[in-house]
């Protein structure tokens, strides 16, 4: 094997693939703590270690949010969130430029 450059290639000239497990795991690695928070609140839930009402379970929370997106209610109160956070955005991009100036 000769290295040219960085490249790793064979002394034929063909390169040499990553493996392609290392590929897949890169992207994977970002959703794993994600993974890890949600496995370890629904084991907290199923153990009962917190109240209910503060800490339901997984199943619980998704069964709620669909029941309110279906009534409409998820949704109309998701865009009065965004309406508010983008007039913060707004508001404290202006300041801030009135700053710089």
């Amino acid at each position: 094997m000769i290295t040219i450059a960085g490249l790793d290639r064979l002394s034929h000239g063909a390169s040499i693939a990553p493996p392609p497990f290392r590929s897949i795991g890169r992207h994977l690695r970002p959703l794993a703590v994600s993974m890890a928070m949600l496995a370890i609140w629904e084991l907290l839930a199923h153990a009962g270690a917190a109240d209910p009402r503060f800490l339901p379970r997984l199943g619980e929370v998704a069964a709620r949010g669909m029941a309110e997106f279906s009534r409409g209610g998820l949704g109309s109160n998701l865009l009065a969130s965004l309406e508010r956070d983008l007039i913060g955005f707004v508001c404290g991009s202006m300041a801030e430029s009135r700053l710089v100036w």
